[in-house]
C-alpha cells in the first residue's frame, strides 16, 4: 500500500505480475507509476495488470518512517491535532514517499510505549519535531529509541525539526552522531530523506537541512518553498485518542506572515513570504474535518494555526480571498466555528482609505456569519515606545479603534500582549500598559449599534472618542488577554537579540547572560535588564505565570471544547483570573513608584479590605527601607495567590457535581498540583534545573 486519502494504491504482486488499483484516483495521478509508465497508457483507468519490473519493486520498498510529537503533558494537558509531523507524515504519504508511522505524546502516549511499538515497525528513519519547551523531553524519548533498536541491523537515522533544533543546529549534530537537523519547511526535506534512505540522491542534495560531514564540519543545503496546493489535510492516525481526551482539531490554511519584521520573532526557520492555499482546496480540507468531527464526536470548532490568516499586500485581493472564502462555508451550512488571527493594520490602518476600511468591514461581517467565533490580534504593548521596539508599524490608538471596529460587529476578541522587555527603563511603560488595559471605551455593545451603516460606524468610531464612550461596554481591555503579565523572549535569531547587541555595543554595558550557551529548550537567551527594578518585577511576572499556567492553559483549553454551559463557568474563571493579573501589575507600580497611582484607587474598590490594607502596608515598608525588593515582590505575589485560591473554588465545585466534563481527569490534576505548590514560585522552564546532557556515543547510520 501506499498514498493516502485521495491518491491510495493498492499493488497486489505474484511471480509474473502486478495489479495496480487507485480507488479514489486514477493511475495516471499515481506518482509511482508516473515514474516508469507513460500517462496517456492508462487514460482515466483505475486499475490495471503490469508485468513485474525490478525498477517498480525497488520504488515500491518504501522506506520505513517513525515521527514523533514530544509533549510535556504537565503544561500542556489537553492535546490538539498535530500539525507538525501530521503534516510531514501526510506529505510523505501523498507522495508515495515512505511507510509512516505517527506518536503524538500529546495522547499519553510514554517513550516506553513508542520504543515497544518501534522495535516491531523497525523504522530505518526517525523524525522528531520540537518546538518551545519540549527539548528535554524528546532527547529523552529518542535516547530511549536508539537504545531500544541498538540491536538492529541498521541504525535509524535521527532527523530533528522545528524551532528548537532549527536555531541551534550546532548542539544537536554534536550530541547525535549522524543526526540531520531540518531548518525550514519539513515537507521536501522529509521526501528528500526518504530518497536519500534508497539511494537516489545524496545527502548534500536534500533540501533544507543541516549535517556533519566526514571532516565534522556543519554543512548547510538550502531549503525550498512548499507550495501550498500540494499540502494535504494532516494525518488523522491519533484522533481517536485526540476524541478521547477531550482534544481540539487544528488546521493551517496559510503559511508565513506578510509583516515579517516583528523584533521578537525569528524568523529563518519559517517562510519568508506569506502563502495562502487557493479557497477550493481550504474548503475541502475544513470539510474533511467537519467529517472528522461528526464521526469522533469532536467539538466542531477548528482553531487556525496561521500566522496571520487574512495576510497578502492589501491591494484588496485578500479582501475578496476571504469573502469567498466565507460565503463557500456559508453555503456548505456546516455549522463550525472556526478561530483565526490577524493583524491590528487588517482591520485599521491610518495608511489606508475610508474605502479599504468600509470593505474590509464587509468583510469582517462576512467572516463572523461564517462561523468565526473569535479573532485573536496581537496588540503586544500600550505602550507607543515599546511598540517601536517591537516593530509593530501601529501605535496605541490603531489598536485601540481596531478593537472598537470589531466589537461594534459583534466580534469576540482575544489579544496578545507582551508587557515586559529588557530595555524598559522605569515604571512609565508599565504605567502606559496599564492604562491601555484598563481603557473601557474600546469594547463596543453592538447591540446599540445595528442601525449605523458601515460607512457611518467607520466614521463614528474612528473621528474622535465621544461617540465611543457612549457605546462601549465598559468591559476592560485586559479581559481579553490571556497572559497580560508575559515578559518578552529574547529569542535566538530574533531582530530584538540584535537590538540588544546594540545597546550593550553603545553604553559598554553586558546584558547578555548566556550568549555563548543560550538556553535551546526555550531557543532564548537570558537577558539582564537596563532597569534593575523593573528586572525583578519581570521575572516575578513570569514566577506568576508559570505558578497559574497549568490550571489557567489547561481552563483554556476546556473552553475550546465545552459545551455552552461549560463554557460559561471556565470563561468566568478566566476573566476573574485575568483581573487578579491586571490587579497584581498595578500592586506593583502602588508599591514601587513614587508617585500616586491613581488605577489603584480604582481596582481596590474591587479589592477586599485585607488585600488592599497588605499592599498598602507594602508600599510603607518600601518607603521606610525595611524590606529588600525581592522580600516585597514575594509577599505582593503570595496576597494575590490567595485570590487565585478563592477563583479556583467554582472549578472544583463544578468537577465534583458534573457541571464540568473533565474526562480525562487533567483539569483536576492542575488543580489538585497547584494547592500542593502553594508558596512555591518556581519557573517551569529554569535553565539552571535542567542537567547537562552527555554526547551519545557513534552508532551506525543508514545511508545509501
Amino acid at each position: 500500500v501506499s498514498g493516502e486519502r485521495d491518491n491510495a494504491a493498492f499493488y497486489i504482486a505474484d511471480e509474473r505480475a502486478r495489479c495496480i488499483v487507485t480507488p479514489r484516483s486514477t493511475l495516471a495521478e499515481n506518482p509511482v507509476l508516473n515514474g516508469f509508465y507513460d500517462a496517456s497508457v492508462f487514460a482515466e483507468a483505475k486499475s490495471a495488470v503490469v508485468a513485474r519490473e525490478a525498477r517498480l519493486d525497488r520504488r515500491l520498498d518504501l522506506p520505513r518512517v517513525l515521527l514523533i510529537n514530544p509533549c510535556v503533558l504537565e503544561n500542556f494537558p489537553v492535546p490538539r491535532l498535530c500539525l507538525s509531523v501530521g503534516l510531514v507524515a501526510s506529505y510523505l504519504r501523498s507522495n508515495h514517499a515512505a511507510d509512516v508511522r505517527v506518536e503524538d505524546m500529546q495522547v499519553g502516549t510514554t517513550a516506553e510505549e513508542i520504543a515497544d511499538r518501534a522495535l516491531r515497525f523497525r523504522p530505518e528513519m526517525v523524525g522528531m519535531s520540537i518546538s518551545y519547551g519540549q527539548k528535554w523531553v524528546g532527547l529523552a524519548t529518542l535516547d530511549r529509541l536508539l537504545e531500544a533498536l541498538r540491536g538492529i541491523d541498521v541504525a535509524p537515522l535521527p532527523v530533528l525539526g522545528n524551532i528548537i533544533p532549527a536555531s541551534y543546529p550546532e548542539e544537536f549534530t554534536r550530541g547525535y552522531p549522524g543526526l540531520v537537523v531540518a531548518h525550514g519547511e519539513g515537507e521536501e526535506t522529509a521526501v528528500g530523506l526518504a530518497e536519500y534512505l534508497r539511494g537516489r540522491r545524496e545527502l548534500k542534495d536534500v533540501p533544507g537541512i543541516a549535517f556533519r560531514n566526514e571532516s565534522d564540519t556543519l554543512v548547510y543545503s538550502p531549503g525550498v518553498q512548499v507550495e501550498m496546493e500540494k499540502i494535504p489535510l494532516p494525518a488523522l492516525d491519533t484522533i481517536r485518542d485526540i476524541a478521547r481526551c477531550g482534544g481540539a482539531v487544528t488546521l493551517e490554511l496559510s503559511r508565513g506572515c506578510q509583516w515579517n519584521v516583528c523584533t521578537f520573532c525569528p524568523r529563518e526557520h519559517k517562510s519568508s513570504v506569506w502563502k495562502s492555499m487557493p479557497t477550493p482546496q481550504m474548503i475541502d480540507q475544513i470539510g474533511r474535518l467537519v467529517d472528522v468531527c461528526e464521526r469522533f464526536g469532536i467539538r466542531k470548532h477548528i482553531y487556525l494555526a496561521d500566522e496571520e490568516f487574512i495576510g497578502g499586500l492589501n491591494d484588496q485581493t485578500e479582501t475578496e480571498r476571504v469573502c469567498e472564502f466565507a460565503d463557500r462555508i456559508v453555503e456548505h451550512g456546516w455549522g463550525i466555528q472556526f478561530d483565526p488571527a490577524a493583524r491590528v493594520d487588517q482591520v485599521y490602518s491610518p495608511k489606508q482609505t475610508d474605502e479599504w476600511h468600509v470593505k474590509r468591514l464587509a468583510m469582517w461581517l462576512k467572516v463572523r456569519d461564517a462561523g468565526m467565533y473569535r479573532l485573536f490580534m496581537g496588540l503586544e504593548s500600550g505602550s507607543n515606545t515599546q511598540l517601536k521596539r517591537y516593530g509593530k508599524g501601529i501605535k496605541v490608538e490603531h489598536s485601540i479603534r481596531a478593537v472598537r471596529l470589531l466589537s461594534a460587529l459583534g466580534i469576540r476578541l482575544r489579544f496578545g500582549f507582551i508587557t515586559f522587555d529588557p530595555l524598559m527603563q522605569g515604571l512609565r511603560e508599565l504605567k502606559e500598559n496599564l492604562r491601555t488595559l484598563g481603557r473601557t471605551d474600546a469594547a463596543m455593545d453592538p447591540t446599540e449599534l445595528g442601525s449605523y451603516s458601515l460607512e457611518e460606524l467607520f466614521h463614528l468610531l474612528t473621528r474622535g472618542d465621544e461617540f465611543a464612550r457612549a457605546h462601549a461596554t465598559g468591559r476592560p481591555v485586559y479581559e481579553g488577554v490571556s497572559y497580560m503579565m508575559s515578559p518578552i523572549e529574547v529569542l535566538i535569531g530574533s531582530p530584538y537579540a540584535r537590538m540588544v547587541e546594540n545597546y550593550e555595543r553603545k553604553t559598554g554595558r553586558e546584558l547578555f547572560k548566556n550568549k555563548d550557551q543560550p538556553d535551546t529548550n526555550m531557543g532564548r537567551f537570558s537577558i539582564e535588564y537596563v532597569d534593575p527594578l523593573v528586572g525583578a518585577l519581570s521575572d516575578s511576572a513570569q514566577r506568576w505565570i508559570d505558578r497559574h499556567f497549568s490550571v489557567a492553559y489547561t481552563t483554556k483549553s476546556l473552553h475550546k471544547v465545552a459545551s455552552d454551559d461549560e463554557r460559561a463557568l471556565l470563561m468566568t474563571w478566566m476573566v476573574e483570573y485575568r483581573r487578579v493579573c491586571y490587579q497584581l501589575l498595578n500592586a506593583f507600580v502602588m508599591i514601587f513608584d513614587d508617585d500616586p497611582w491613581s488605577l489603584w484607587n480604582d481596582e481596590a474598590r474591587l479589592l477586599s479590605d485585607t488585600v488592599v490594607t497588605r499592599v498598602e502596608s507594602l508600599r510603607l515598608l518600601r518607603a521606610r527601607g525595611v524590606w529588600p525588593t525581592s522580600r516585597l515582590i514575594e509577599e505582593c505575589l503570595e496576597v494575590f495567590d490567595d485570590c487565585v485560591a478563592r477563583l479556583n473554588r467554582p472549578l472544583e465545585v463544578g468537577l465534583s457535581s458534573g457541571a464540568l466534563n473533565d474526562n480525562a481527569g487533567r483539569l483536576a490534576d492542575a488543580l489538585s498540583d497547584w494547592q500542593a505548590r502553594r508558596g512555591q514560585w518556581r519557573l517551569i522552564n529554569d535553565p539552571s534545573r535542567q542537567a547537562v546532557r552527555p554526547a551519545r556515543t557513534p552508532q551506525a547510520v543508514a545511508t545509501s
